[in-house]
């Protein structure tokens, strides 16, 4: 990966001064002839399941203490859009 010098680049990255243009071609150019070696540097990545992250942290949220200071509480087996109150009628004319 070829990314300008921010300093908040990930390991590996291949990086060039910023709003230098000389700077970003020859690492463009060292990516075309050195092309392995630089492929090689890239460290290996460990992939997380950040769905299960987010489910476990919504789900830690929502069954604390502090979740519930709204009325919030988890769903059950019991919740259903059957005991939903019906909505308004949209024909229905509302008077201000």
């Amino acid at each position: 990966m070829l990314a300008a010098d921010n300093g908040a680049r990930p390991d590996g990255t291949e990086l060039w001064n910023e709003g230098d243009v000389e700077s970003l071609l020859g690492l463009m150019n060292a990516a075309v002839e050195h092309h392995e070696e630089m492929v090689a540097r890239i460290p290996d990545l460990e992939i997380e399941d950040n769905a299960k992250k987010l489910t476990d942290s919504i789900e830690a949220t929502c069954m604390s203490s502090g979740g519930r200071k709204s009325g919030a509480r988890p769903l059950s087996s019991q919740d259903s859009v059957l005991n939903v109150p019906a909505a308004a009628d949209p024909q229905q004319k509302v008077e201000n």
